[in-house]
């Protein structure tokens, strides 16, 4: 990925182009992914202690730098975009017990809790995800204004997270890590465009214990050019 982003910089820097500024924004849906260690927010041998609502809508708002034009198909079609990014939410709840418990029923089993007349309490925890993005993209031009492309670039993101029964935030922290995806673009009018995409996403950096470290968003929005229209 780094490779990718770096020779799409360089690229674009030396050639002889044309570019202009534009703005974007996207309406999504996250889907986010199951938490992977069992007794991080699931408890795979409580009953009914792994359960997820991993699906949110999400939004964004963005100011990009596109390359229209130049000597070569390879020096054409680039962007650069950094902007907001709301990933919505991931909440994951179950019958619970303390990580101490848990330890026990790890090393005894399940039946643990029975023989000892432990009644694993529900609860509920919803983590937040915003922040920011810088992603850099190259399209292909097929014709009749329709342009696929593929992107990769970073993310990084504050996640807060509280127990619905007790909404006082518990957890304010960071995450931050790689996102690669693609999509279509479709020039709609003198450079406006649409767009629909998919972008998947790893947490390389966390903190606060997040409740997923991994999930895609799907959906489009549009790209308005700000520097006169062609």
């Amino acid at each position: 990925m780094k490779w990718f982003i770096a020779c799409g910089l360089l690229v674009v820097l030396v050639a002889p182009v044309q570019a202009e500024w534009y703005a974007a924004g996207d309406l999504l849906q996250s889907q986010f992914a199951r938490p992977a260690v069992d007794g991080t927010w699931k408890q795979d041998l409580v009953p009914h202690g792994s359960e997820l609502d991993g699906t949110s809508l999400a939004y964004d708002a963005g100011l990009g730098y596109r390359f229209t034009g130049g000597a070569s198909a390879w020096t054409q079609l680039w962007s650069i975009e950094t902007g907001y990014r709301h990933w919505g939410q991931v909440t994951a709840s179950g019958n619970w017990v303390s990580d101490e418990i848990y330890t026990k029923v790890m090393t005894h089993g399940p039946q643990w809790l029975s023989e000892h007349g432990i009644t694993a309490p529900h609860c509920s925890a919803t983590d937040r995800l915003q922040g920011g993005y810088l992603r850099v993209a190259k399209g292909v031009d097929v014709g009749y204004g329709i342009e696929p492309y593929i992107s990769a670039g970073v993310f990084a993101a504050v996640h807060n997270l509280s127990f619905n029964d007790n909404p006082r935030t518990i957890f304010s922290d960071l995450v931050a890590g790689p996102t690669v995806g693609g999509g279509i673009k479709y020039e709609i009018s003198h450079g406006i465009k649409a767009r629909i995409g998919v972008d998947s996403h790893w947490t390389m950096t966390e903190k606060g214990h997040p409740i997923s470290s991994q999930w895609l968003t799907v959906g489009g929005g549009i790209e308005v050019p700000l520097t006169g229209w062609r």
